[in-house]
């Protein structure tokens, strides 16, 4: 079978109703004249069509998008552009758009189902409430995108660049993040829970907030992040995780496993890290205070020159943990079990610890104070 004319695809496109042998016979031009006049089907349904290469801008498309929110179904549109389009609810269903020009595009609430989106290009695009569902999105570009409250479902995502875009509320739980790149990555209050992260960097990075329950970061690198105030790691993987230097106020790592982690020179006011596993974990030189660590296992916990001012430990492991020259200033130290711990230097007014814990804890001078 012959391949359509491009006059023959515009005309489908269009949904120029009554298309004669006459129509068809129409140039380019004829039938954007037809569009002008207004013949056009609203929300046209187009499947089982090849629109591929078509610079649906370049004849004034932006605007009949704009008007019919059309769904394709089953088409192809391999590198066509759709360069800064407007269209709403826009709706793409088992189609192939690889490479395909989405940049300065508004796609607010736009549907891509089963769509082959490989190297498509979403720069500076505003997508927001846009849902891609099982789609392919390996190497596409989403460069200082708008994709606020964007879902993205079940969807393979190696190699997206989300560089200085913002993914504020946006949902990419349960995904395989290994190999995509976020730098200077607005994820403020994102849902990327039950992912994977491990031995990835978020240099940049805004995490207030974000939703990382379950996830596997062991090995990642969250030392540059510009913000993870408030970020859930609730029984997350972090072992070996760096967050060094970060400001992790009123952050959840409840049940987490940190073990080895690089917490140096962090803020973790008010932190939760109850039933958490810090063994071996560097905690030197942070800001701590109400940080709450019980039932935490801290074999091994380096806390040295460290402000844990009223600090909370009951219930937890302290074996070989190191609290030299710590302000522990009003600090819960009521541990489940504590042997070699090392006090040295440190600032233990009013802090308390078990009476049966004195005779393991290492230098500990029980205060009038203590239960």
């Amino acid at each position: 079978m012959a391949e359509p004319s491009l006059t023959d695809k515009l005309l489908k496109f269009y949904g120029l109703p009554g298309q004669t042998d006459d129509l068809k016979k129409m140039s380019v031009a004829e039938v954007l004249e037809q569009y002008k006049l207004g013949r056009v089907i609203e929300k046209a349904q187009l499947s089982d069509s090849d629109f591929s290469g078509i610079d649906f801008v370049a004849f004034g498309d932006e605007h009949h998008l704009q008007k019919t929110s059309p769904s394709f179904r089953n088409c192809i549109l391999a590198n066509s552009n759709f360069n800064a389009i407007v269209s709403e609810k826009l709706s793409f269903i088992d189609c192939d758009l690889s490479e395909v020009n989405f940049n300065d595009a508004h796609l607010e609430q736009a549907n891509f189902n089963q769509c082959d989106l490989k190297q498509a290009t979403f720069i500076d695009s505003q997508s927001a409430k846009a849902r891609w569902h099982t789609c392919d999105l390996q190497q596409a570009n989403f460069q200082q995108a708008l994709l606020k409250q964007a879902l993205f479902n079940d969807c393979k995502l190696q190699q997206v660049d989300f560089t200085r875009a913002s993914l504020l509320q946006a949902v990419l739980k349960k995904h395989d993040l290994q190999n995509t790149i976020f730098s200077e990555t607005n994820l403020t209050k994102a849902n990327l829970m039950q992912s994977n992260v491990s031995n990835m960097s978020f240099p940049g990075c805004w995490l207030t907030a974000t939703m990382m329950v379950e996830t596997k970061a062991n090995g990642a690198n969250f030392s540059q992040c510009k913000a993870m105030g408030q970020v859930n790691f609730m029984q997350a993987n972090l072992t070996k995780a760096n967050f060094s230097y970060c400001d992790l106020y009123s952050a959840n790592f409840i049940k987490a496993e940190a073990s080895e982690a690089d917490f140096s020179h962090a803020k973790l006011t008010s932190v939760l890290f109850k039933e958490a596993n810090l063994s071996n974990a560097n905690m030197q030189n942070i800001s701590a205070q109400f940080i709450y660590c019980q039932q935490a296992n801290c074999t091994g916990t380096n806390f040295g020159h460290s402000d844990l001012a009223t600090a909370t430990f009951t219930d937890s492991i302290l074996i070989d943990t190191n609290f030299s020259n710590c302000n522990l200033y009003l600090a819960e130290l009521q541990a489940k079990k504590i042997a070699n711990v090392y006090w040295q230097g440190s600032n233990k007014e009013l802090a308390r610890a078990a009476k049966d814990n004195y005779a393991e804890a290492n230098g500990w001078q029980m205060p009038a104070t203590d239960l």
